[in-house]
């Protein structure tokens, strides 16, 4: 423990002069609650055995408040989401237009706010039916909408990842409500991966049901995570027709009505697909890698790290049948790809955590680390002076599989030696 304080001081004193340069002296609010949290976050976990669970609750229904007291400081997504529901709700398809050409309906200072608002919309269609609902709930009052959107959302997940353990794991999910990457992505940014999360512990949860809900899992957002929910707690992929039907039915008629726009859709797709957004970690390399060579593929880099990763994967479950460690390499690769892509997807592996819960620890140390530092190298070019951050991360990122490894070495040793 006391190593890993000193570690997040010295990181803490790294990183916070690089987000005040570029968010200024809001960032550095959130930052120092964000560092204030983890320490307490890690003692908590050193003396959970002894700690009240409505307590626990407590705390999180205020780190809840806190972190939505102020307007998301690092994101602007959430500005697509309610312009998206307003279109919906004004009975216009949101993949008809663009913001930029779309009408504004009300919105005329939102459009300059959306990113990359030449584009139509890319979140499937179980995504803007919960934008919708919440739209109208809000009385389309943006600050209402944001808190709605964030503490149902939440709240479900954790609640749903409470349902998969037993009664003990509640006290774990009260920790979870707590954690500094759980408060900055799902309750300040509002990132609506909290309904992933959802989905995803329901899928693993439901035997009848596991192929509708995996198939709604997909029109939240795309394809990577199938992957992550057809791991079930404790036998092998079986697949059924059933599960099958699920499948379609829950991917396809959604989309049914959308159908027509499905061409715009993938044209977004690919357009934003091309762009680094994000140069952290693995992410940073193939950018390299990619200019070197002088290659830019139509699919864009996000596409080709998500496929070489889902290829990985489906390849090692294919030759392994014990579902501990089939959990245990997705939690793993979570842990190395997330800030690829961006930061908040490490959260999709917290159902996993249940499965594996020796690993809990170690995650999340890593997560705490992960948030700060993808958003340290945002927009980073060689010779900015952020070398440091970015010998850091990778260090960072090296520890994480080292640590993957050794622990799953330990495992099997142990498996091993019970056998014996």
């Amino acid at each position: 423990m006391p190593v890993f304080v000193l570690g997040i001081l010295v990181f803490s004193y790294l990183v916070f002069p690089t987000f005040q340069s570029v968010w200024g002296s809001s960032a550095n609010v959130l930052m120092g609650t964000m560092v204030v949290q983890g320490l307490a976050w890690v003692y908590l976990l050193q003396h959970k055995e002894h700690l009240p669970l409505k307590g626990l609750l407590l705390g999180g229904v205020l780190a809840f408040l806190a972190a939505r007291s102020v307007p998301p400081i690092f994101e602007d997504d959430y500005f697509r989401y309610f312009w998206d529901a307003n279109q919906t709700l004004n009975n216009l398809r949101p993949y008809a237009a663009s913001p930029a050409t779309a009408p504004a309906f009300g919105l005329e200072e939102l459009r300059e706010k959306i990113s990359f608002s030449e584009l139509v919309t890319f979140y499937p269609p179980v995504a803007q039916f919960l934008f919708a609902v919440f739209f109208f709930v809000s009385g389309g009052w943006l600050p209402l909408f944001l808190f709605l959107f964030s503490l149902v959302g939440s709240v479900l997940a954790l609640w749903c990842i409470a349902r998969l353990a037993s009664q003990s794991g509640l006290l774990w999910v009260a920790l979870l409500s707590l954690h500094p990457l759980i408060v900055k992505e799902w309750y300040q940014s509002v990132h609506y991966d909290m309904w992933l999360v959802a989905a995803i512990a329901l899928t693993l949860r439901s035997v009848k049901l596991k192929g509708l809900w995996l198939g709604i899992s997909v029109n939240l957002k795309w394809v990577t995570l199938p992957l992550l929910a057809t791991l079930p707690p404790k036998e092998g992929i079986r697949i059924s027709w059933g599960i099958v039907l699920g499948v379609c039915c829950g991917i396809l008629i959604p989309w049914a009505f959308f159908f027509r726009d499905l061409p715009m859709v993938w044209e977004s797709l690919s357009t934003f697909g091309t762009t680094w957004e994000m140069n952290s970690g693995v992410f940073r390399w193939l950018r390299g890698l990619f200019y070197w060579l002088d290659w830019s593929p139509v699919w864009g880099p996000r596409v080709c790290v998500g496929i070489l990763w889902v290829g990985f994967d489906l390849w090692y479950f294919s030759r392994e049948s014990d579902s501990r460690r089939r959990a245990f390499w997705m939690l793993w690769s979570m842990v190395v790809i997330s800030p690829v892509v961006n930061t908040w997807y490490l959260t999709w592996s917290l159902p996993l955590l249940y499965f594996l819960p020796s690993q809990q620890r170690l995650w999340m140390a890593f997560g705490f680390a992960w948030f700060p530092l993808s958003y340290a190298f945002y927009g980073y070019e060689p010779g900015q002076g952020l070398e440091v951050f970015w010998n850091l991360e990778h260090g960072i990122i090296l520890a994480a599989a080292i640590a993957g490894l050794r622990s799953l070495r330990g495992w099997g040793a142990k498996k091993n030696a019970v056998k014996g």
